[in-house]
């Protein structure tokens, strides 16, 4: 149905055919915009023809938008309607009541209309009204009824690309769509922009004096002040207006320094100013500045001119943190600065541990926390004394660095530090440190600021963005310049918070500011869906030679070909803010025991699914990680390939059980055959191993009797016997070799033929052997003796040998040939190099006992030697002596006797106790001699002997003690009686005593005896002496193969005593 627009009688027309915009109210009510004005069409009261076409009530609306030209119409929830003209402004109407409000571009007033021609108009979800201009895109404020502009800017890259705004239109996700007259589409996502942004002036607009922001300070005239790294900025948060303070060398009111660090209000309401220079206090009034500037020369003075940080505590001290002088306290009374500072030649431990200090915490309960390069500091105010806290690298309980760049305490009462490598929560009653880093979720571990908001999150400002921190369950929500941050890096001590809750955050491109309750991520959950599906990496399409007879997004259940074993979803959440920040997880059920979390990518490939029936579901997030649970899912069939059908199953058992069958038929016979072939095999190895095992015992037999005394003939004919049963010979021989005589038998088998004069041709072939190979230590191996017999004419003697084979090897001394080891067999026999090796070992076996017996001769001869050797040393130097003295006296005695029979009587008892020692000392050699005899002897009358050898010999007296005894083994009588020798030895070479005496009694508390002998010499020192001197070491052992006890006293100037106890042990029955 046309309406066209006519002329109507009735009343004056306005009307025209060019309609603009066509909008249906509440009430059902189209409202149609024209470049005529704007009419109304009402289906209930008429039909539809040309004629039903009626004025907007003009007479309740004179010269409103009726007569103008309508380019957009909108109705709000309370049910306004909102009319953008072309011309003529923006037009808030009120059909009911008829009131109306005009809006006109004003070129005084920002915050007036951007154009007076509004061409679209959109309310989203948040009831903001948005207008696009011919001039821009405004945003209104409802409450504060002032417009925001957006406008393009080429030194913007993300700023609206013309200016000519024709549509506007939100999606689903809350995101504006705004198509421009020459600029193409723009995305706006309401969401993103999180932050407002104050920098910097450009293109001679006011802005911040330097975009490097390092302090904000918001007084109760809400002026806000910022320190910048070239001036101090004040921003009138009401009328927007700036004022700068600057530097000026002329002016001595004017700041110190233009790089303003921080900024603060003492509780007088002055405000105090740090900077690079030096300290300012402000006059408000004069607005001009009093600076406190360092001085080398009064210690009073500020200690250095570069200041981090600034700090008044409850007492009114102000507190400076400069860099590299340590740390300030100025008392405003008398206008002295106090210096702590880091000595590094004497540094106790509650000083200054750093000169760098970086920032300021005051606790209640008269505790300073200082933040510097070298650690945490907690500062006793009452006592000005210091506590250090440093990083461990040992320590996991230590700070995560030294650099403490902010220091704050929650509401909940925990302590955090945010340091150069990481967020830290502190104890103070264990004095332990916890953290958080980027792989707890941290955006960047060097933190910068922190500050609370209302609800306890912790807002941290970083290298790398922003992050609202949740300390309950440690969680992380990190922010970047897509949400409107003025760079991702900001700057220490850059963050503020005002009495209202807003927070400010500068960095290296200006600041942000924002009140954390605005800050919300977008709640919309976008769809996710399937947009290409791959097989073997080629998208699948539809077709007649395609598995798929729809596309991918029609399809909840996929078939695919048992080979097609690559398959590959491409995902798609359908979010338009920012694709790039879209999170992607799948599974495959059946298959993935869990969920497969991909970031941003879009694809999730499978290789060799095995057959069965899966369910593949998907979920994706929007940019502010607000997941789609729903998701999506897509049931996948692999269908199982014919060889794994049931039937296929069944017949490949048939064969499979035939094949057993028959292989377990043809492997019982082969394991029958091999059974019977390993029998014999066994029986083979049996019998080897008993030749072997009786080789062996015959040559361990042998070894025994080379360790006995047998003679060397005995030795070698048990040899010989041996070698000739363990090598199945018949007979074998030893015979000596010698030029005159080559063969001279010297030991035979004595259950063989061969003697000690073989038969002639046996003779004949050895002799050779012996003469022409054996100095060559070649061996005689004959395996068919008549063969060789008859093949060698030179050894053919007397009649055929009457043996078959022969073996025979050399027996060496060294470098000695002695002769050879013969074996003979009564069959042909094909000698191995095994039997060569067995007759090797019977040789070597003849050979040791030849060496043992001529080794035994020598050691005989040698002992005989010595012994005579060591008679006539004891001869000549004890009995010898003794009787050429009694020759002596005996010459005298006669004349003296005459003389003087007293002292011929004297003389004739030193005649008779010499004679006595000499006897006594034959005895003793008689008892060497005789050993035996040694053993017959009781021990009072060997001990006696040894007493009166000793006063023959030296005329030492010697007193001997003798009391009854019990009976002792014979090996502990020679064994005391070698103590007493060796103890009486030492005394005659050692002791320089005047009397000795040797006691031998029963032990009164066991059955057993007791030897002691005692001299009164000169004695030693028992520390001094090594055990193994004077003899001591001998004695020792004696007493120890007895099993007695030996003790030795001494004391220098008082003699020695060695005594030995021996007790009678008795044995088990059972022993």
């Amino acid at each position: 149905t046309q309406y066209p627009n006519e002329f109507d009688p009735t009343f004056e027309s306005f009307g025209s055919n060019y309609i603009t915009t066509i909008f249906e109210d509440q009430a059902g009510t189209l409202w149609i915009g024209t470049l005529g004005g704007l009419l109304t069409f009402e289906p209930e009261n008429g039909t539809y023809s040309q004629y039903s076409l009626v004025r907007l009530i003009t007479e309740r609306i004179p010269e409103g938008p009726e007569r103008a030209k309508i380019q957009s119409i909108l109705q709000d929830e309370a049910g306004r309607l909102w009319i953008g003209t072309r011309g003529e402004g923006l037009f808030a109407v009120d059909p009911q009541s008829g009131r109306k409000v005009r809006y006109l571009y004003e070129r005084n007033n920002p915050h007036s209309l951007s154009s007076n021609t509004v061409y679209s108009l959109l309310r989203d979800q948040f009831g903001t009204l948005w207008i696009g201009t011919e001039n821009g895109l405004d945003r209104l404020d409802p409450d504060e009824q002032q417009f925001t502009h957006y406008r393009n800017d080429p030194d913007v890259f993300d700023s609206l690309s013309d200016n000519e705004i024709h549509s506007i239109f939100a999606d689903e996700a809350g995101i504006l769509w705004i198509g421009t007259s020459i600029g193409g589409l723009n995305k706006y996502d309401p969401y993103k922009i999180k932050f407002d942004h104050i920098q910097a002036g450009r293109n001679g607009q006011d802005g911040l004096s330097h975009p490097q922001v390092w302090t904000f300070y918001q007084d109760d005239s809400d002026n806000l002040w910022i320190g910048t790294s070239a001036g101090l900025d004040r921003l009138d948060l009401q009328t927007r207006q700036m004022t700068h303070f600057n530097h000026d060398p002329d002016d001595s009111g004017s700041l110190s320094n233009d790089y303003v660090t921080k900024i603060i209000e003492d509780k007088n309401g002055t405000l105090w100013f740090a900077t690079q220079g030096g300290l300012n206090r402000f006059d408000r009034g004069e607005e001009s500045f009093y600076r406190y500037l360092a001085d080398a020369d009064d210690l009073t003075s500020l200690s250095s001119p570069f200041i981090n940080d600034i700090h008044e505590d409850e007492s009114g001290y102000i507190w400076i943190g400069t860099t590299g002088s340590g740390l300030d306290r100025f008392d405003r009374t008398n206008n002295r600065f106090t210096n702590f500072q880091y000595q590094i030649d004497d540094a106790p431990a509650d000083t200054l541990p750093e000169n760098t200090i970086l920032s300021f915490f005051e606790d209640s309960g008269a505790t300073l926390w200082v933040g510097t390069m070298g650690g945490l500091i907690e500062v006793d105010l009452a006592t000005d004394s210091f506590s250090h806290y440093r990083h461990d690298p040992e320590d996991p309980g230590s700070p995560s660095h030294n650099i403490i760049n902010a220091i704050h305490r929650d509401s909940r009462g925990t302590l955090w530090l945010a340091t150069a490598a990481g967020l830290d929560w502190f104890d103070p009653a264990g004095e332990r440190f916890g953290h958080f880093r980027e792989e707890d979720g941290l955006p960047n571990n060097t933190v910068l600021g922190i500050l609370e908001d209302s609800e306890g999150y912790l807002w941290l400002s970083t290298n790398r963005g922003l992050s609202k921190f949740n300390p309950e369950d440690g969680s992380f929500r990190n922010y970047d310049t897509s949400d409107g941050l003025q760079s991702l890096e900001f700057n220490r001590g850059a963050f503020y918070q005002n009495e209202y809750g807003e927070m400010f955050f500068g960095g290296i491109n200006g600041f942000n500011l924002f009140h954390p309750n605005d800050v919300h991520d977008n709640p919309y959950a976008p769809p996710l869906v399937l947009t290409d599906f791959l097989i073997g990496n080629e998208s699948v399409r539809v077709g007649s030679d395609s598995p798929f007879e729809q596309t991918i997004q029609q399809m909840d259940r996929i078939v695919l070909p048992g080979q097609d074993n690559v398959i590959t979803f491409e995902l798609a959440s359908l979010h338009y803010g920012a694709p790039e920040e879209i999170n992607y997880a799948y599974i495959m059920e059946g298959f993935d025991s869990k969920w497969n979390l991909i970031g941003n990518r879009r694809f999730a490939t499978y290789t060799n699914l095995p057959p069965g029936e899966y369910t593949f579901r998907a979920i994706g997030s929007n940019s502010d990680g607000v997941w789609n649970e729903e998701g999506l899912a897509v049931n996948i069939s692999i269908p199982f390939p014919f060889w794994q059908s049931w039937w296929f199953a069944a017949l490949l058992l048939v064969l499979v059980v035939g094949s057993i069958v028959a292989g377990f038929r043809l492997r019982t016979r082969s394991i029958e055959a091999r059974t019977r072939e390993l029998e014999v095999q066994v029986t083979a190895r049996t019998i080897e191993v008993e030749a072997r095992r009786e080789i062996a015992e015959g040559l361990r037999e042998i070894l025994i009797l080379l360790n006995s005394n047998r003679s060397l003939e005995e030795s070698l004919h048990y040899i010989v016997s041996q070698a000739a049963r363990l090598t199945e010979a018949e007979d074998a021989i030893i015979f000596r070799y010698d030029v005159e005589n080559p063969m001279t038998i010297v030991a035979t088998n004595p259950g063989g033929q061969i003697r000690y004069s073989p038969d002639a041709a046996i003779y004949s072939v050895t002799k050779n052997w012996a003469e022409e190979d054996l100095l060559n230590q070649k061996p005689l191996v004959i395996p068919d003796f008549v063969v060789y017999w008859l093949a060698h004419p030179n050894v053919r003697t007397g009649n055929p040998p009457s043996y078959r084979a022969v073996l025979g090897v050399p027996l060496f001394l060294g470098a000695e040939i002695y002769g050879g080891l013969i074996m003979f067999y009564n069959q042909e026999r094909a000698f191995s190099d095994e039997d060569l090796e067995l007759g090797s070992t019977f040789a070597d076996q003849a050979t040791l006992a030849i060496a043992n017996a001529r080794l035994r001769e020598q050691a005989e001869q040698t002992a005989v030697a010595m012994e005579r050797s060591r008679l006539a040393r004891e001869l000549h130097d004890a009995v010898t002596q003794t009787i050429f003295s009694a020759s002596l006296i005996a010459e005298t005695i006669a004349p003296v006797w005459e003389s003087d029979q007293d002292e011929g009587r004297k003389l004739l008892q030193e005649l008779r106790q010499l004679t006595r020692g000499a006897l006594a000392e034959m005895r003793t050699l008689l008892l060497e001699l005789r050993p035996s005899a040694l053993e017959e002897s009781s021990l009072p009358d060997l001990l006696n002997q040894l007493a009166e050898a000793v006063v023959g010999r030296t005329g030492l007296p010697v007193k001997t003690q003798i009391e009854p005894t019990c009976e002792i083994p014979t090996n502990v009588k020679v064994a005391l009686y070698r103590i007493a020798q060796e103890s009486l030895n030492n005394v005659m070479k050692h002791a320089r005593a005047s009397q000795v005496k040797i006691n031998l009694c029963g032990c009164s508390d066991k059955k057993g005896v007791r030897l002691s002998v005692w001299d009164d010499g000169r004695g030693f020192d028992l520390d001094e002496v090594p055990p193994d001197r004077l003899g001591l070491a001998i004695i020792r052992e004696r007493a120890h193969a007895i099993g007695a006890d030996m003790s030795v006293e001494s004391h220098l100037g008082q003699g020695s005593r060695i005594s030995v106890k021996w007790y009678e042990v008795k044995k088990n029955a059972k022993d």
